[in-house]
């Protein structure tokens, strides 16, 4: 999350473009809740990824990050200590 003097912006790490770093694949979440249109060209644009079809988050997002966070996360609270 971004903030900064009454701005807040959420961003959504996506798959593509793939080999990419993460912080060229933060997707503005409010992307998601924009008319139909604007969100799929603001999509296609962001991702590299002109003949997508699928607009939905889950298809988007990528939770690998997310995954590894939780396991690392589960393991210290488990075991007390880091892997």
């Amino acid at each position: 999350m971004v903030k900064d003097k009454g701005l807040s912006c959420r961003f959504v790490i996506s798959k593509k473009p793939e080999g990419a770093p993460v912080t060229e694949r933060a997707v503005p979440l409010a992307i998601f809740q924009a008319e139909a249109g604007v969100k799929k060209h603001y999509l296609k644009k962001w991702l590299k990824y002109p003949s997508m079809t699928d607009f939905d988050i889950r298809t988007v997002s990528d939770l690998r990050p997310v995954s590894q966070r939780l396991q690392i996360d589960l393991t210290i609270n488990f075991n007390g200590r880091v892997p």
